[in-house]
């Protein structure tokens, strides 16, 4: 076996890429290591000639910022984005791309199911794209990562929107009872508001605090 000579450009491969919308990671925790891979020539053979990649594999937790639109609430479908970008480097000089098998760990962490309780993964896709640094204005390679989410809406079926029905109907029962007995109307109309109002106050808590209204919330005026 042939060892061809290794040059380095750079010490670490990944140096000028990092993320686009990362808010917080802690660095006691991520560990880094490199892997020099010696590729084959055409006859699929190592000589003095081979090429060699070097890979860094950096493992760690982050935390990543990401806009969501939460009209559809409790119906909706979020995209959870990972960008990595090299803003360093022009465009036409340095293009990160995704690594052969990046498509293949994506899928199978979406096979896993392995995300936040209330949500499911639809789909996982990689794109490429072009990111202009707002401070200098330079254009930068970037990589995104996007994970296609869909809440699980089991939970506010029958936990918000099912009690809210079965008191509206108990409210609108008095359409059955006689006119003559008011007292009996007023009291259900009466008790049945006031149990609204205070449901109200119990699921509060389950309800995003928005400027604008959801499904949810229409359906709760309603």
């Amino acid at each position: 076996l042939f060892v061809p000579k290794i040059y380095f450009i750079s010490r670490d491969p990944d140096k000028n890429v990092t993320y686009y919308n990362v808010i917080d990671f802690d660095k006691t925790k991520i560990e880094k290591t490199y892997k020099p891979i010696i590729l084959e020539d055409d006859d699929g053979k190592a000589s003095q000639k081979s090429k060699v990649e070097l890979r860094a594999l950096e493992t760690g937790i982050y935390k990543f910022s990401n806009n969501f639109n939460l009209m559809a609430f409790p119906f909706d479908k979020q995209v959870l984005r990972i960008t990595s970008y090299d803003f360093d480097n022009a465009i036409d000089s340095s293009v990160i791309m995704p690594g052969e098998y990046n498509l293949k760990y994506l899928q199978d962490f979406q096979k896993s199911g392995n995300i936040s309780p209330g949500w499911k993964i639809k789909k996982i896709e990689i794109l490429d794209d072009v990111i202009i640094d707002p401070t200098v204005n330079v254009a930068g390679s970037a990589l995104h990562v996007d994970i296609h989410v869909e809440r699980e809406v089991g939970y506010y079926l029958f936990k918000i929107i099912f009690p809210i029905v079965l008191i509206l109907m108990v409210c609108w029962s008095v359409s059955w009872i006689n006119p003559r007995e008011l007292e009996s109307r007023l009291t259900i109309t009466v008790v049945c508001l006031l149990s609204l109002i205070a449901y109200n106050f119990v699921i509060d808590s389950e309800l995003p605090k928005l400027n604008y209204l959801t499904v949810l919330d229409m359906i709760i005026l309603t």
